[in-house]
Order: C-alpha cells, then structure tokens, then sequence
C-alpha cells in the first residue's frame, strides 16, 4: 500500500529517521481502517483481534500525529520497563507488523528486540494428583483437570466448551469454531477423546449441570481461574501432561501432534502417507491409554466427587 509521509517543521528531509506517517487527512484513517479489516480476515480468536487492536490504540494515542521513529522509540522504551519481555516483545512485533504494512521507511531502524528466554516446564503425574486432591470436593474442576490431562485440548478449548460439545457415550469432545467459541484453527471442527476414568466423573458432573447449571460454559475462565488461584497449577499444564504420558506410553509422534491438534499440513509423511480418520484416531487413543487406565490414573481417588457448580 502507498502511503504519503511528510515532515513536520523540524522533520527536515535531510534526517529521514524524524519522518512521520502523514495524519493530517484521512490517510491515516483509512489506513488504520484497512488493517483492521485485513485483521478480520487472518486466522485469529476474537479475543486476539481485540487485544491486537488496543495494543495499536494505545500507540497511536501516545503519538498522535508524530509517529516518527523517534517517538516511536520513546513509546516502546517505556513500554520494556513497564512490562515483563513477554508482554513487550507481543506489543513490539505488532507495532512494527502495522509499520510494516504502512510502507514505512524507518521501520527497520527502530531497535530489535531480545526473544524471551525459554525454559521448557516438566509437570508431573504426582504434581497433578496434589491438585486433585486439593480440589477432591469440587466436581468442576476435578472433571476439567481429568478431561485436560487425559485430552490434551488446550486450555481456551477448555473454557469454550458446552455440554452439547461432549458425546459421553463415545468419550468423543467436538471441538467447534464459531461465533461462540474460540479454537486455534478457525473454521473447523475436530475430535478430541477422554478415557474411562475421566467418562465417569465427567457424566457425574454432566448429570449435575442439567439440574443445577446457571452459566453457557462447562469450566467458564473466569469462575476456573478464581477457584484456581493459588494453587500454583495452571489449566494449560494439563496439556502438558497429555504430552508428556503419551510420550512415554510410546504413542508415535505423529499420533499425539494429530491428538493436540498440531496442523500436519507441512509433514507429508503425516498428512499423505499416514493419513488417519478421527475412527483410526479413537482406536490408537484407546490401545495407547484406555489399557492403562488403572495404572496411569491410578493417583485418583474412586471415590465420587461432590461440589456445587460457582
């Protein structure tokens, strides 16, 4: 896209790092109006969109009509010693995507950012049979810390879904993208499967739901990271150790990637040669995990798991 830029009194063009993208019409307007649209059409959550778009509103308002380099660089130090490396370097890479797609001159001359140093975490079997019996009495979340480690489903996929989702019958989870529910790849629908154990406190608070549920969601985020506070466990280390029991059950990599719902499309050994349909995939889950249900979940209780539903 061809974008105007201009240089303020003191913006001389013989110093080109002071240039600003031009704000006094509706240029901007209509270029800001544009990647927004653009934004629609990208494979995001809605929740992403919205946090793409405040991350830019607060941009554009520090700067207002000097978005030049240098006050681009004022705004971003300040950002850095606001924020952990996480949260910044998600700002400083869509700022400078926005940059980008305005032709930009000076874009590459703003500073490059430091990737966030990353320490793989190792969650335990033992380390989730301490919160289950923290949670011995709460059918709710002792139900989402079965499914999640015994699904693999991430843990947005967790707080979206609704009991029309679960097929308790064939231990199948439906998960959906639409209007109401955010998954990582928009526009489909795929399976994910639970075992033995978790189909019996699963029905249990499924047959608690039809008679005393007052909320669209099964596990809603908001009333599972209260309970959860504290505890020092997130909801998405369960998949962590889906990932890590499967490995060690001897699952084949390609089958967990299809069981995570990782996209095959680039392996294709995987996508081609190996191809499996969501009944070859059942079948494996259960040869791999329901013949060591007594022993993998051994750690939880059989006892049945009261709790009301907050």
């Amino acid at each position: 896209m061809d974008i105007t830029e201009a240089s303020g009194a003191s913006d001389s063009g013989s110093n080109p790092d002071r240039s600003v993208i031009y704000k006094e019409t509706d240029n901007f307007s209509n270029l800001i109006h544009t990647y927004y649209k653009n934004l629609e059409l990208e494979d995001f959550t809605d929740k992403h969109r919205k946090t793409v778009k405040r991350f830019l509103s607060n941009y554009i308002s520090f700067c207002g009509s000097d978005i030049s380099l240098n006050k681009t660089i004022e705004y971003l130090t300040i950002l850095k010693g606001k924020h952990d490396i996480s949260t910044y370097n998600k700002q400083y890479f869509q700022i400078k995507k926005l940059l980008r797609f305005s032709d930009c001159t000076w874009v590459n001359k703003i500073p490059l950012t430091k990737p966030k140093c990353y320490t793989p975490k190792k969650v335990t079997n033992e380390q989730l049979g301490g919160v289950l019996d923290r949670f011995k009495h709460d059918l709710q979340i002792t139900a989402l810390l079965m499914l999640g480690s015994s699904s693999g489903l991430r843990a947005m996929e967790l707080y979206q879904l609704n009991p029309e989702d679960i097929d308790i019958e064939k231990r199948i989870v439906y998960v959906r993208s639409d209007d109401n529910h955010s998954v990582k790849n928009q526009g489909s629908i795929r399976e994910s499967y639970f075992d033995n154990k978790t189909q019996v406190i699963l029905k249990q608070y499924l047959d608690l739901c039809k008679t005393n549920f007052q909320h669209d969601k099964l596990f809603g985020h908001g009333a599972i990271t209260h309970k959860m506070r504290g505890s020092g466990f997130l909801v998405k280390d369960l998949r962590h150790i889906f990932s890590r029991n499967a490995t060690m059950l001897g699952v084949p990599s390609g089958v967990i990637k299809r069981l995570l719902g990782h996209s095959i499309k680039q392996d294709i050994l995987e996508s081609n040669y190996n191809y499996m349909d969501n009944k070859d995939l059942h079948a494996l889950y259960d040869r791999y995990f329901n013949s060591v249900t007594e022993s993998h979940r051994g750690l939880i209780s059989d006892n049945k798991r009261e709790g009301q539903i907050v």
